[in-house]
């Protein structure tokens, strides 16, 4: 059977989502098979130190492991991959879209000030074209029948308590157990950890350091 797939665009929380889902018992989390200890140590390896600038490498610590369990994805097609091709749709496939895609542009902006050698409008407008193709022309596209696919609005993740409703609908997707009380706590962690990045982030840039760099480069430019 193939390993099911999150699909997401960057900073719309798939990689949290995951970790939600890694507090059921069938979820083989090798760095932590106890599963009663299994919130604790998210908590500590995962959130506790999470800030602005190493969020996105703490992230990508854990990734070779879980993606063998369940995959996180910015694209809905492997390469050489197409819509018609059988393997793509069996996957089962999570797909996390946006109604406010300001909501991820901005997070990830935090996270990536490059923005992948893009700007966040041209960020959100990306995302704005993904999901309409995605919605109108594979996934609602009369010509298939995919059962496993399935499509989650995933602003309610900014919040500051998870939906239960929503979160209902994430395990019967992945045909997990009703463990919402740990997931909540886990997305309380996450939330906790947004809200200590937004904070660092601010104050760096307010900082002495970053105006003597700021000077530097300005005094750069009147020299030349």
């Amino acid at each position: 059977m193939s390993v099911p797939d999150i699909v997401f665009r960057a900073g719309a929380c798939g990689n949290h989502v995951r970790w939600m889902l890694s507090v059921d018992p069938k979820f083989d989390l090798t760095f932590c098979p106890n599963v009663a200890e299994r919130v604790q140590w998210i908590h500590d390896n995962i959130y506790q130190s999470r800030t602005w600038n190493n969020w996105l490498n703490n992230e990508w610590t854990y990734r070779e492991h879980l993606d063998s369990i369940i995959r996180v994805s910015h694209s809905e097609f492997d390469p050489r991959e197409s819509p018609m091709n059988t393997a793509w749709i069996n996957r089962p496939q999570l797909y996390l879209l946006q109604k406010d895609p300001w909501l991820a542009g901005l997070h990830y902006f935090m996270l990536n000030l490059g923005m992948n050698n893009s700007t966040l409008d041209l960020f959100v407008e990306d995302c704005q074209r993904w999901q309409h193709n995605l919605y109108y022309t594979r996934l609602y596209n009369e010509s298939y029948n995919m059962p496993n696919k399935k499509i989650l609005y995933a602003d309610t993740l900014f919040e500051s308590e998870l939906d239960y409703t929503w979160y209902k609908k994430l395990i019967d997707w992945a045909g997990y157990s009703d463990c919402y009380e740990q997931a909540a706590q886990i997305h309380r962690f996450h939330f906790q950890a947004r809200l200590r990045a937004a904070r660092d982030f601010v104050d760096y840039f307010k900082s002495e350091h970053f105006c003597n760099n700021l000077e530097f480069y300005q005094r750069f430019l009147e020299k030349n």
